[in-house]
């Protein structure tokens, strides 16, 4: 577990979302009222490059959706998963296989085995946090000149090195998992985003 001090987790924490490349959001809902459609709206408004992953609909967001993961035109940097934790472990082995570089589990979303599969092929592991409640939270966007950078094997291990010690913290749910009620005063109209992953179809 972490031990630094609270700025120092929010500085990495903040570091690894900044770092992010291209988002693909498996389980990207088209109803406008559930986590699953507001949460990867509010990244993009925030100017994240993110693939909607969704075998129902064939736009979200504006964006042509993938109707699996492995059908992603392009490079996956992040595996970001809104799916119900029995489907965590075969999203997690779709994420290696397409040499993503963090999988991240949303609020709601704890799979022990997914995150075995993750961590022993050296991703970046994030699970039962919201991506863009924590990106809002600690005033992050995305470094266009990182994410756009070649995601590269030697700069996977190093990231995964520098940055699980925080993630593992969060998940510890010290300081980086769903905001607490006294810190959610500014966000009363996003409380949709709070539903948890059985709720995203």
């Amino acid at each position: 577990m972490y031990e630094g001090t609270k700025g120092a987790v929010n500085e990495e924490r903040a570091a690894l979302i900044r770092s992010f490349g291209r988002i693909a959001t498996v389980g990207a809902s088209t109803s406008r009222v559930k986590p699953a459609h507001i949460v990867p709206e509010r990244l993009l408004a925030l100017g994240f490059d993110l693939v909607p992953v969704n075998p129902h609909a064939e736009e979200l967001f504006g964006i042509p959706a993938a109707s699996s993961l492995a059908d992603v035109e392009g490079d996956v940097d992040v595996v970001q998963v809104f799916r119900p934790a029995e489907e965590a472990p075969a999203i997690a082995r779709a994420a290696v296989e397409r040499g993503a570089r963090v999988l991240w589990l949303q609020h709601g979303i704890r799979s022990a085995e997914a995150r075995a599969i993750a961590e022993e092929a050296g991703l970046v592991y994030v699970e039962d946090t919201c991506m863009w409640e924590v990106a809002n939270r600690l005033k992050v966007a995305p470094d266009r000149r990182r994410a756009e950078a070649p995601v590269t094997a030697a700069a996977t291990a190093t990231s995964a090195a520098a940055t699980a010690p925080a993630i593992a913290d969060a998940r510890e749910g010290d300081h980086a998992g769903p905001i607490r009620t006294a810190e959610r005063t500014e966000l009363t109209a996003q409380e949709p985003v709070r539903r948890t992953a059985e709720e995203t179809a």
